[in-house]
């Protein structure tokens, strides 16, 4: 039994368990954010799965040789759009859950700034090489196909 209380939408309110899963567990938070925080966790484990069963198709030509295809460069564009359709839906339900919390105030401003600023900017720096070696492998692609129409 914690011994702290989150105001929810005005009201003082004691958790049964401290923030489990993106406010799914706390006790006296709406129904409409437990929900859309399932969803989000939802959304998340069907993004990772959807990643870790495109990398696994990216080796799998790897090992059959045929590295710089137009499905590999295609995987990896899906890979990148798919990481950041999901950045975007956990740094939204990090928004709403703090609004809803009201611990989104002028005082942490800051810590929220600092937090999208250093964690999302990491993974947008991965974001990004992800769409770089899609690009590389457009490039081999075309050196790939020159070489052969030159022998």
């Amino acid at each position: 039994n914690p011994d702290i209380t989150v105001n929810i939408e005005g009201n003082d309110v004691q958790p049964e368990i401290i923030m489990c899963m993106g406010a799914i567990m706390i006790k006296g938070v709406p129904l409409y954010l437990k929900i859309s925080n399932a969803f989000a966790i939802i959304f998340a484990l069907v993004v990772y799965i959807l990643v870790l069963r495109t990398i696994r198709a990216i080796i799998r030509s790897v090992y059959q040789s045929e590295v710089f295809t137009i499905q590999n460069a295609r995987r990896l564009k899906r890979i990148g759009f798919l990481l950041l359709a999901e950045l975007v839906i956990s740094y939204t339900m990090t928004l709403a859950n703090s609004i809803s919390f009201e611990t989104f105030d002028s005082s942490n401003m800051a810590t929220f700034i600092g937090m999208l600023v250093g964690d999302a900017f990491s993974y947008l720096i991965s974001i990004a090489f992800i769409f770089f070696l899609a690009s590389v492998f457009k490039i081999g692609i075309n050196i790939q196909e020159e070489n052969q129409s030159f022998v």
